[in-house]
């Protein structure tokens, strides 16, 4: 299998990479912090940034461009619980008017425009995410089998699934499942039971957690602090980071 890089950094299962979300312009001595306290990549937030503007988010990733080395996820959701504004070719455009700055997209596997804007990126370079939320309850091995189904159908390159484990064995469902697939995917739980399966998942083949650095944008995601110690005890090789 081809290796998978988001920019310069390599997404295999070991050593463990995390991604901190942003939800608002970060100033250049935060930037360099963040990659002080351990963080591989940004995944920059931009619905739920302060403005919706498309001027004024393409302004604010141009800086975070210029101001960190660490390279950039661009994710601007559209779902039940993150209502963006206006039509979705809005959207569209602004993923499209994204892709010179930064290292990868992040699109809902069912959107309407997950193809295009996907087909775009893979031809500029970018690495593609492909992902599904749930935030109410884990997917049976039925409804996995068919995130995976769908996403063989489009020009993704990483398929994520984060869905809400309320009780252990969801959450040994999904490692066992993840451990399973031979495509590269990224798999979180949500709830009180993120931050065991994220010291665990990286062991079953996922690629890639998420930890904040202000306030979290999931339920039960841990800080970026919290994180990186964790695996820097748990995996040796964490602590060797390229």
């Amino acid at each position: 299998m081809k290796p998978i890089r988001i920019g310069s950094v390599g997404l295999a299962a070991l050593p463990p990479r995390i991604a901190v979300p942003l939800v608002e312009p970060l100033s250049a001595n935060s930037l360099l912090r963040l990659r002080g306290l351990g963080a591989d990549l940004l995944e920059l937030r931009l619905d739920l940034f302060p403005q919706s503007d498309e001027n004024y988010l393409l302004g604010v990733v141009r800086k975070i461009r210029a101001a960190t080395r660490l390279p950039l996820i661009a994710t601007v959701r559209r779902d039940a619980a993150h209502p963006w504004p206006g039509p979705e070719t809005r959207r569209e455009k602004l993923f499209l008017s994204l892709l010179p700055f930064v290292d990868a997209v992040d699109l809902e596997l069912e959107a309407t425009l997950a193809g295009r804007v996907a087909r775009q990126a893979r031809t500029q370079g970018r690495t593609v995410i492909l992902s599904h939320h749930d935030y109410r309850r884990a997917l049976s091995p039925a409804e996995l089998s068919l995130l995976i189904r769908r996403f063989r159908c489009l020009p993704g390159n990483i398929l994520k699934i984060a869905v809400r484990a309320r009780k252990p064995a969801e959450v040994i469902q999904l490692l066992y499942f993840t451990r399973g697939q031979a495509l590269p995917l990224i798999t979180v739980v949500m709830g009180e039971w993120a931050s065991l399966y994220r010291a665990l998942a990286p062991l079953f083949g996922s690629r890639l957690t998420y930890a904040y650095y202000r306030k979290p944008t999931a339920p039960g995601q841990p800080a970026l602090r919290e994180m990186r110690g964790l695996y820097s005890r748990l995996y040796p090789t964490s602590k060797k980071r390229s």
